[in-house]
């Protein structure tokens, strides 16, 4: 499933690049826009096809590259996840990066 979003397919519009472990998920904007409207204003802002999660800001090295592939999967309709505390203890770090 994390191959799901390490490389792209034929609809990936954007990518999420994580510096503190120099990896790159590849998404589609209209997906993430619908699941969030946080992100949606967010992407409308930035509209490069690159969404940067820098290592700089205290808040965002708590975000690793399994909280993202975890909050993909929930995202996207294919994965069926369910929040667990296990695989949610960073949403909130996740969503201080669009405030």
């Amino acid at each position: 499933m994390e191959d799901y979003f390490s490389n792209p397919n034929e609809f990936s519009d954007v990518k999420i690049s994580l510096k503190t472990c120099q990896m790159t998920f590849y998404a589609n904007k209209a997906i993430l826009s619908e699941a969030s409207p946080i992100i949606k204003t967010f992407l409308a802002i930035q509209p490069s096809s690159t969404l940067f999660i820098d290592e700089d800001d205290n808040q965002q090295s708590r975000i690793t590259s399994n909280d993202i592939v975890n909050l993909l999967k929930f995202i996207y309709p294919q994965f069926h996840i369910k929040l667990s505390e296990e695989n949610s203890k960073n949403t909130n770090d996740f969503y201080l990066l669009f405030d």
